[in-house]
């Protein structure tokens, strides 16, 4: 790899440059084109313009260089753009002829090259993506210059809401953008197109940071240093180049007919646009980015990684995320085309499955009956995401044998694993190794569970007594999932009648007896008991006795909305009932788990370490019972 300072002058060289054939079409818009112009116009900014990363194709010795843009489609697009704007801009019938000349050679030089001197023909330097091709071709060729072609071109901004509403489109993003420059060029002088045209062409205006990569260089590992200083970049795209380059190169070797190649482009069309870019909301979808570890990365690479992993060609101990490209590659590497096509297909199959499951968890409604939104809420406020390709082939074996029964059972005891871990502050590192085993059929949750049993170093580091004291010292996040699925599961339940059985994750959690409880709650004042019943008389002893009873689950509850903040730290009976100007806890009891606090209250008119005691016992025998160790 090389990095060095580039202008973009180095369009000149004898080379292609392509924009893999596959890759998503150019995005920019109107603020971007903006944005750049007004850059460019202002003498007294910087002109930088960002990284751009190259990777050398292999060719043979008497072949032209050829390049693959890996990032900076859009900026080099741009630019050549507004470089042929510039051009059609100027008034060349004012100029001598060796300006003329040496004008139309440098746009030349920039945009064409020619495969022998002795040829009449012009090949466009960028070979742009098939989406992109037919329109970028026609603005570098000069077929919009004239007045009359470019008013064919419809910018979106010029497109009225009434217009959109019958189905009237904008054109292609290449063409706006070449209108675009067109129409501002319109507005300056003379002065400032050459201005624009000598900045564009200048040797020594460094616009570019470029990134050179040779062939069998790992451009993903270039990606994820990007990431780190907050740049989005993906190695969906590169896969997706890799898989359907590959198809095509294979149709290639075996027959040079348009009528096969015509075929590959249509099963992109239904096996991977359709599945990840048939709309706007799909396309968001995709582009979604979830947590992996410590790094966001977008629901197309998360399925991604599911597949290598599911399919063996990933190995969580070994491999990294930005290796996912190659390895891909690595795996496909000889492949005929029938394979590659049923691998293809099989990435349709996950992708459906992915996005049922793996649902935007924003606005959702839960219900306890629902096992599979149930498992979702977990390992989303758990931040687990390692069991991800597990699930993923669980519900693909499901689509498969349609057994509901071991599909609920399977996730059923996953989500006891997992859980049981988060509430216990239990070690992860092995869930990398465990999800590789539950895949590969070597061992099954309670082999895993087995093991830690059978493990005395680990003291058993998820049983239930482990359990009981993890309840006694929870924080409010987890106490929050708890509670909350301990609700769901009560409106489950015929015996407590709950016309509503499903609710959303939107509470908030409250301590009964309040984290700053030393004003309204001295310990004289309900006393401080110990587990035998007798009341505790050294301060110091008591005070860290309720200071521990204030972070059990039992001293925990759930609110729809929060209470006052001037009642949180009151003395029970006000907390309670309410100070007159502001409602207390008993308004808000429209969750069973709320309603046992208030039920106690009333028959007790106390709240101290006794009833906070007695109710941690309570859930955590319920917690036992919902979430058994199998």
């Amino acid at each position: 790899m090389k990095a060095f300072e580039q202008p973009f002058s180095f369009m000149k060289m004898p080379q292609i440059i392509e924009i893999p054939y596959f890759q998503r079409a150019y995005v920019w818009k109107e603020s971007n084109w903006q944005e750049l112009l007004e850059n460019l116009l202002d003498k007294n900014q910087n002109h930088f313009l960002g990284s751009i990363i190259l990777k050398q194709q292999n060719v043979c010795s008497n072949e032209m260089k050829r390049i693959s843009v890996v990032d900076g489609q859009q900026r080099l697009t741009t630019l050549s753009i507004l470089l042929r704007a510039c051009y059609d801009s100027l008034k060349l019938d004012d100029y001598e002829n060796d300006i003329i000349n040496d004008i139309k050679s440098t746009l030349i030089s920039f945009l064409f090259y020619k495969t022998s001197s002795f040829s009449r023909d012009y090949n466009l330097k960028i070979i742009h993506s098939r989406i992109d091709s037919e329109s970028y071709s026609a603005v570098v060729r000069g077929r919009y210059k004239d007045p009359s072609e470019l008013g064919s071109i419809k910018l979106d901004s010029e497109i009225t809401s009434k217009q959109k509403a019958v189905g009237v489109r904008p054109s292609s993003n290449i063409l706006q953008c070449y209108k675009y420059f067109m129409v501002e060029l319109e507005k300056c002088n003379t002065e400032t197109i050459q201005y624009l045209w000598d900045l564009l062409t200048n040797e020594n205006n460094k616009m570019f940071v470029n990134i050179d990569l040779h062939s069998d260089e790992n451009e993903q590992a270039i990606f994820d240093t990007i990431n780190s200083s907050g740049v989005r970049l993906t190695c969906a795209d590169t896969i997706k180049n890799l898989l359907f380059q590959k198809v095509l190169e294979n149709v290639r070797k075996k027959s040079s007919s348009q009528e096969e190649e015509k075929k590959i482009y249509e099963f992109y069309e239904k096996h991977w646009e359709k599945i990840f870019y048939t709309d706007e909301e799909t396309i968001t979808y995709w582009n979604t980015a979830r947590r992996i570890g410590r790094i966001l990365r977008d629901n197309i690479e998360i399925l991604l990684h599911c597949i290598a992993v599911i399919k063996g060609f990933y190995d969580p101990d070994q491999n990294k995320m930005s290796d996912l490209s190659q390895v891909y590659k690595k795996y496909i590497k000889n492949f005929d085309n029938k394979r590659l096509i049923d691998f293809i297909q099989t990435i349709d199959d996950y992708a459906v499955i992915y996005r049922d499951f793996f649902k935007n968890s924003e606005n959702m409604e839960y219900s306890y009956s629902d096992y599979r939104g149930r498992l979702l809420n977990i390992i989303e406020k758990c931040d687990v995401s390692t069991f991800n390709p597990y699930i993923l082939l669980l519900l693909h074996n499901y689509n498969t044998s349609h057994n509901e029964e071991v599909l609920k059972q399977k996730m059923l005891e996953l989500e006891t694993y997992i859980l049981r871990h988060v509430i216990c502050g239990a070690t992860t590192k092995n869930y990398n190794k465990e999800c590789k085993q539950l895949i590969d059929g070597e061992k099954s949750i309670k082999d895993l569970i087995f093991d830690k049993r059978s493990d005395v170093q680990s003291k058993y580091s998820i049983s239930d007594e482990k359990v009981r004291s993890a309840l006694c010292e929870i924080d409010n996040k987890k106490a929050t999932l708890v509670l909350f699925w301990m609700e769901l599961k009560y409106r489950n339940d015929s015996k407590f009648k709950q016309d509503i059985i499903s609710l959303r994750y939107e509470y908030s959690l409250e301590h009964i007896m309040p984290q700053s409880w030393h004003t309204c709650w001295p310990v004289n004042n309900p006393p401080v008991v110990d587990i035998n019943g007798n009341t505790i008389t050294d301060k110091n002893t008591a005070e860290e006795a309720r200071q521990k009873s204030v972070y059990m689950i039992g001293n925990m509850t759930l609110l729809k909305g929060r209470l006052n903040a001037s009642l949180r730290n009151y003395e029970i009976k006000r907390k309670m009932e309410g100070d007159g100007k502001h409602k207390g806890i008993e308004a808000y009891a429209d969750l069973i788990v709320t309603r046992d606090v208030i039920n106690t209250y009333t028959a007790e008119k106390i709240w101290a370490e006794t009833q906070i005691r007695d109710r941690t016992k309570a859930l955590s025998d319920n917690f036992l019972k919902i979430w058994p160790l199998p």
